[in-house]
C-alpha cells in the first residue's frame, strides 16, 4: 500500500533543509515529515532555489497587513475627501 501524498509548506521546507544542515538523515526527515525520502532529496538538491523563495515571500504578513490597510483607506462606494484635490465648484478658471 502506498502513502498518501505529503505535500510541505515553504516553512516546513525550510525546516527540513534546517535540520539536515543540523545533521539530521534524509531517512529521518522523511519520517518526521510523514512524506517520502525522494521528496526529502529534491529538497535538498533545491535548497538553493527554496532559500530564494523563502527570502522573497517571509514579509508577505507585513506585505499583507500594509495592503489590507491601502484597500480600507480606499474603499470603493465611499466618497474620498482630499484636501489637495481639484475642486470643480471652487475654480475660478485659474490653473
Amino acid at each position: 500500500m502506498s502513502k498518501k501524498q505529503v505535500i510541505l509548506t515553504l516553512e516546513q521546507r525550510i525546516t527540513v533543509i534546517e535540520s539536515h544542515e543540523k545533521g539530521n538523515s534524509e531517512r529521518k526527515l522523511a519520517d518526521i515529515f510523514g512524506c517520502g525520502k525522494t521528496q526529502i532529496n529534491k529538497i535538498l538538491k533545491d535548497k538553493i532555489m527554496i532559500r530564494k523563495e523563502w527570502e522573497n515571500f517571509k514579509f508577505w504578513g507585513v506585505k499583507r497587513m500594509w495592503m489590507e490597510a491601502l484597500i480600507e483607506w480606499f474603499k470603493p462606494g465611499e466618497e474620498y475627501t482630499n484636501k489637495w484635490s481639484f475642486d470643480e465648484t471652487k475654480s475660478n478658471g485659474d490653473c
